[in-house]
């Protein structure tokens, strides 16, 4: 009908910011990348536009709920320690849904390379090598 507002169409943003320590770049999810790996300690980003009423976003039995940024935006965040099933929904509907796998920090593992005895000091050998760490 001419004259009629045409309501916005309903836009997701979604991202997850990897602690700081792993200098991992934030990841940009979308509506269709269903699994997704993230270190424990991430943090979750998700912005809602367009409509009117409040999504929910929901990771397995927790809800969050989003906060008004203004009429029609929506932003919730969650800070991530176990995974599962991530929604984000609206008036029952499914806006998007993510199978979530949060990695537990590995300690890191120490292996020596070769060695080399230097024989003359007065507490005995000086032994000298490489060592490399790595994490899993």
């Amino acid at each position: 009908m001419p004259g009629m507002p045409v309501a916005p169409a309903t836009e997701l943003q979604a991202w997850i910011t990897p602690p700081a320590y792993t200098r991992i770049a934030p990841i940009f999810l979308k509506a269709d990348t269903g699994n997704v790996s993230v270190p424990a300690g991430s943090h979750l980003t998700v912005n809602v536009s367009g409509g009117s009423d409040t999504p929910i976003l929901s990771l397995n039995d927790r809800t969050e709920p989003f906060n008004a940024l203004d009429h029609t935006s929506f932003q919730a965040e969650l800070d991530l320690s176990r995974g599962g099933l991530l929604t984000v929904r609206r008036d029952g509907a499914a806006l998007a849904g993510w199978k979530l796998t949060v990695v537990e920090d590995q300690a890191p593992k120490v292996t020596w390379g070769t060695s080399r005895a230097r024989p003359g000091r007065a507490n005995g050998p000086v032994c000298r090598g490489t060592f490399r760490t790595t994490t899993a």
